[in-house]
């Protein structure tokens, strides 16, 4: 029983919500798994952040799973309209699962991705997907793919074979579907966090950057942004530049255009980076664009 898809904008009530749905279910079915997804489009990169209250939720059969949604684009919607996976680091896909994935360790919790994919016009995307599955095998984390079926045409997420021929992402797919190395749903407590090696694939070395780096901040306005500042929480866009990448790294401080100094949280690569810090969310007309980011040597 999946009780709900990708809830949003329900922070406050979800919780409580869900926990209906449980005691529901088991009003009439005292057995089978109860799937938890989580607030925030059940985002697995931001898992952590949001969906802390759903670890009070009680079923006397101990039987729930919490399911976490990943796509490797910039909103994790699964449009991939702009998303240059040339740029993508080869372990950006483990990076996606990453953050749930140890929540669900550290809580003792069991869980798997209920949605992924990756497009079908780049075999780079396939290498992504190849990490990401190894990672989360290693962890006995199992996931299903989006999305299979005839009726799905050419729709270029699809694996359904068109006119008897294998879609590209399949082979890579074919490689994960097995039952012989898990025998319960994980992830594993003591399971390293990291694949092992594919010969092919060699990750980037890690930063050395030292020096205190500054950066424009973008310069977008919308619904969700004010000059490049996130309206909702303590966020930023900034260019996605190697430099960038190399110095928004999570734990590290950097320094507001108003003085303040704020610890990043959660760094959401792409064409742009999304860099989202602690503490409350910072008034755009303030601090965000034409104003800088200054990332802390220290």
């Amino acid at each position: 029983y999946d009780i709900m898809n990708e809830p949003n904008g329900a922070l406050a009530y979800w919780a409580t919500a869900a926990q209906y749905g449980i005691n529901g279910v088991r009003a009439v079915d005292k057995t089978r798994p109860i799937i938890v997804e989580g607030n925030g489009w059940s985002s697995a990169t931001r898992w952590a952040e949001w969906n802390d209250p759903l670890l009070n939720l009680k079923d006397p059969s101990n039987n729930i799973i919490f399911s976490a949604h990943s796509y490797f684009d910039e909103n994790a919607g699964g449009s991939y309209g702009d998303v240059d996976v040339n740029k993508l680091d080869v372990m950006y896909g483990v990076n996606r699962v990453k953050p749930f994935v140890e929540w669900l360790k550290k809580h003792g919790k069991r869980g798997y991705i209920g949605e992924f994919g990756v497009p079908d016009n780049n075999p780079r995307w396939n290498i992504l997907m190849d990490n990401m599955l190894a990672y989360l095998k290693e962890n006995c984390v199992p996931a299903s793919y989006w999305a299979a079926g005839p009726g799905w045409g050419n729709y270029f997420m699809s694996v359904e074979p068109i006119n008897g021929v294998e879609r590209p992402q399949w082979p890579t797919l074919k490689k994960y579907m097995d039952s012989s190395s898990c025998t319960e749903i994980g992830p594993k407590k003591a399971a390293t966090t990291s694949p092992a090696p594919t010969p092919t694939i060699v990750a980037p070395a890690p930063s050395t950057t030292t020096g205190s780096v500054t950066s424009t901040i973008n310069n977008f306005t919308n619904t969700d942004w004010l000059n490049g500042v996130y309206r909702k929480k303590a966020g930023f866009s900034v260019p996605g530049t190697t430099a960038n990448k190399a110095a928004f790294q999570v734990g590290k401080s950097v320094k507001l255009a108003d003085g303040q100094v704020r610890k990043i949280t959660y760094v959401q690569a792409g064409t742009n980076l999304g860099v989202y810090v602690d503490g409350a969310a910072v008034n755009g007309s303030v601090v965000g664009y034409p104003k800088t980011l200054t990332v802390l040597s220290k």
